[in-house]
């Protein structure tokens, strides 16, 4: 038989109901009174919300930068633009051979011929005609030591492009590696022709003149590329 429970236990339990949350550890008497939905919803980790990129950076803009910053001698700067553009998957073919052609110019200059050759190659691929790929292709072989496939790049590349003076240079610069002086002067005197401010063909013409015993002209040659830039000039896709 259960005891009986005195009525006024049953009143005063209310009382401790109350004394006891009262005195419980602050923050139990809000989370109570919160149902366990918006308990679990506050104590859930943060979801950081992304804002979304309302600009991008259109490639052809990029290999435009690219060009600009290379004319004015900021070639870090021109590299990564270049490096952008040829990454971003958004260029068409054409676009994107010359955007290489660019690029392996740098390298060309720099201290990358391995990566400027393997940008070259992949325009010639892409488009053979894009800025004179073959011929920039054949100047990368050269500074590679490797004058037999320069020499073929330059002969396709005369013969896909006749009017690119830099074509021509490469021609010479090839015959000349390979001791045929008298052929590179005639490669020379073309790009001359169709470029007389190429101070670069005009050094090496006198190369090709001092190896034939001609020094005075040689030395006239020297002269007028001193007044110019040596510099190859900027593929201009």
């Amino acid at each position: 038989m259960r005891p009986a429970i005195a009525p006024h236990a049953l009143l005063l339990a209310p009382i401790f109901a109350w004394m006891l949350l009262a005195q419980a550890p602050c923050g139990v008497a809000p989370a109570l009174a919160r149902g366990p939905a918006q308990t679990m919803t506050e104590n859930a980790p943060l979801i950081p919300l992304l804002t979304p990129r309302l600009t991008r950076d259109d490639p052809r803009q990029l290999v435009r930068r690219g060009r600009e910053a290379a004319r004015d001698g900021d070639a870090d700067e021109a590299w990564d633009l270049l490096t952008r553009a040829v990454n971003s998957q958004d260029l068409d073919q054409r676009s994107l051979a010359d955007a290489l052609v660019l690029r392996g110019r740098l390298g060309l200059e720099g201290v990358a011929p391995y990566q400027a050759l393997a940008d070259f190659r992949r325009a010639v691929e892409l488009a053979p005609a894009a800025s004179g790929a073959l011929a920039w292709r054949a100047l990368a072989w050269l500074e590679l030591a490797r004058p037999e496939p320069a020499l073929d790049d330059a002969r396709r590349a005369v013969t896909l492009t006749p009017s690119l003076a830099l074509a021509h240079l490469a021609l010479g610069r090839a015959l000349l590696a390979q001791g045929r002086p008298a052929e590179a002067r005639d490669a020379l005197d073309e790009a001359l022709r169709l470029d007389p401010g190429l101070g670069a063909a005009l050094q090496d013409r006198a190369g090709a003149l001092r190896a034939l015993g001609d020094e005075a002209a040689a030395r006239q040659d020297e002269t007028r590329a001193s007044e110019l830039s040596p510099a190859l000039p900027l593929p201009m896709p």
